[in-house]
């Protein structure tokens, strides 16, 4: 399945992140990842132009890219 599908069928929710919690928020075309909203400053804040943001909240306070095939137990794929 293609990362817009995967980011699509899975946006809004909450994964484990290592000891945060983070939220589907957008996936980056070129590296095929999802990007992940935390509400911790852990990640990072600036974006590059093959980042795709879907979900926009003021409780995004740093990103993190994540590859689905490690979360296959915590999304729908």
């Amino acid at each position: 399945m293609d990362i817009d599908k995967i980011c699509i069928n899975n946006l809004g929710r909450e994964v484990n992140y290592g000891s945060f919690k983070a939220m589907v928020v957008g996936y980056n075309i070129v590296l095929e990842c999802l990007i992940l909203s935390l509400i911790e400053d852990y990640g990072w804040n600036n974006f590059v132009s093959s980042d795709i943001i879907l979900l926009h909240s003021p409780l995004n306070c740093s990103y993190v890219l994540a590859n689905p095939k490690y979360y296959t137990e915590q999304l729908v794929l």
